[in-house]
């Protein structure tokens, strides 16, 4: 029946990934123990395979995380992933250090040629905060102070077009950097410290396409009803104008469906129980709703 619903609406599924979301669970295919190789994670520098491994003692999401010892070695290393960002780019993880006064930090992101689109650095004196500007090539000072074995939610955002970066800690702004004209895409996490007798833990990665959280839409509820709403089978929408798509999405942001039949319907039978967003595109204006499958 639902093959037949969908023919005749002539709806084009699609799943489009639109945010990617790394908490080191067995869900994600990861597994207690050494990091590198697992899920494309690598290592460079100073550091061995033992130096990084998954966890289940500490987390801010789930049950794991990724705990980075040192080995006082004194020469750099990390680990790092390659990733698929966007256009504009919102990327934040969570983040803490063993000690503040031995080893150096530095949480950044680059292109294939490494050049570096954003980052943060957290000097090893007293846990100076700097972000990184493109033009000067160079940190610059904030006036946040990190403490250790204390998590902290890091989060940039990433605009290539305007070459622009705005940095936030626990979603307080630091302000807006500019990224360097070399930078030509959003491809490489890289999770760097020196090695000086402290490391780190990472948990909760977040990768999101940020021009679909910022998309400018009309919410004049006046001029559209969504019903019924919960509903466990159809959304019927009415409007004033003539619908062009519809799509809908996880409150994670990845779309999961797509409809372009301009029809004043559209079937959720398929989803599973919970809330989503509903855009609806018209000649007009872009409307957004949050719906229930029930």
């Amino acid at each position: 029946m639902n093959k037949k619903l969908l023919l005749t609406l002539a709806i084009t599924l699609s799943v489009l990934a639109f945010s990617q979301n790394i908490s080191f669970e067995t869900s994600e295919g990861y597994t207690i123990g050494n990091l590198t190789g697992q899920q494309s994670w690598a290592r460079w520098g100073g550091i061995t395979n033992n130096n990084s491994k998954v966890i289940n003692t500490t987390a801010t999401a789930g049950s794991n995380s990724v705990n980075v010892i040192s080995n006082s070695s004194g020469t750099s290393g990390g680990i790092t992933k390659n990733v698929s960002g966007f256009t504009k780019t919102e990327y934040s993880f969570d983040y803490k250090t063993s000690a503040i006064g031995s080893s150096e930090y530095h949480m950044v992101v680059q292109d294939l040629d490494d050049n570096i689109v954003g980052g943060f650095n957290i000097e090893p004196s007293q846990g100076g905060l700097l972000v990184y500007n493109g033009v000067i090539d160079d940190g610059v000072v904030t006036s946040v102070n990190i403490s250790a074995n204390t998590w902290y939610n890091f989060k940039l955002v990433a605009n290539l077009t305007t070459h622009t970066v705005t940095y936030y800690v626990n979603n307080v702004s630091l302000g807006s950097q500019p990224i360097s004209n070399d930078v030509m895409g959003f491809n490489v996490l890289n999770f760097v410290y020196d090695n000086e007798g402290s490391g780190f833990t990472l948990d909760n990665i977040k990768i999101l396409n940020a021009d679909l959280l910022s998309t400018s839409e009309n919410n004049d509820n006046a001029k559209i009803d969504v019903y019924p709403n919960p509903t466990s089978d159809f959304i019927n929408i009415k409007t004033q104008d003539k619908i062009n798509s519809m799509e809908i999405f996880d409150l994670s942001g990845k779309l999961l469906l797509k409809d372009v039949s301009g029809r004043e319907q559209i079937s959720i039978s398929h989803l599973q129980n919970g809330s989503y967003i509903l855009k609806i595109i018209t000649k007009e204006s872009t409307y957004t709703k949050k719906i229930i499958k029930n």
